[in-house]
């Protein structure tokens, strides 16, 4: 994470791309189970085979084969594995790099775009538990579909509360932006003691 004079920049970590086509090969995969758990439920050889290794229940495991392979099947469908590479904040919107697969079959792609703040339809502050720290993410929803389904992403800006470093983030954002609590009261805490000081 990092920031420069006109811009407050996020980067996200994104998973290791080890396909070039991953949707065709979530289905694939998803295929394969769904064969496996079709043979282990129906198919007598496959069973008598299973049995003989003493692998456990062929029907239990021909289930758990066969919601798996349903489970990516369905997923390859309805998931275009979209991810945010780079995020940048300016007066003048937000600057992203993204990359997803549209196709099943197809690439990923990867997209680049500045959206003007008036492209987005709610820009939200969002605080959550995770792991007893209290990570601050950033909701952005934009005006238009840019995955397959998705219109909403959430970057993380911070593991905990980090007022500097928010505030940094918060000076890039529009003049209605709605401040965290948390983050309210500190900003009048640090009020409160330079006023004493003084």
């Amino acid at each position: 994470m990092g920031q420069l004079a006109d811009a407050f920049h996020l980067t996200v970590d994104v998973p290791l791309y080890l396909v070039k086509r991953p949707r065709l090969w979530r289905l694939f995969f998803g295929l394969v189970c769904f064969s496996l758990g079709f043979s282990f439920l129906w198919v007598p050889q496959a069973t008598a085979y299973w049995q003989s290794k003493q692998l456990g229940d062929p029907q239990t495991a021909g289930l758990i084969f066969l919601l798996l392979g349903i489970f990516y099947a369905a997923k390859s469908a309805l998931n275009d594995l979209l991810y945010v590479h780079r995020i940048s904040f300016s007066k003048n919107g937000v600057h992203l790099v993204w990359s997803h697969a549209p196709q099943i079959f197809g690439r990923r792609a990867q997209k680049e775009r500045l959206f003007q703040w008036s492209d987005l339809d709610t820009l939200a502050w969002v605080e959550s538990n995770h792991e007893h720290a209290l990570t601050q993410h950033l909701e952005i929803e934009f005006k238009e579909i840019i995955g397959l389904n998705t219109s909403r992403i959430k970057v993380l800006v911070s593991d905990d509360r980090n007022a500097d470093h928010c505030e940094k983030l918060i000076a890039c954002l529009p003049d209605a932006f709605t401040v965290p609590e948390w983050l309210d009261v500190a900003r009048k805490k640090k009020l409160g003691g330079l006023a004493s000081s003084s």
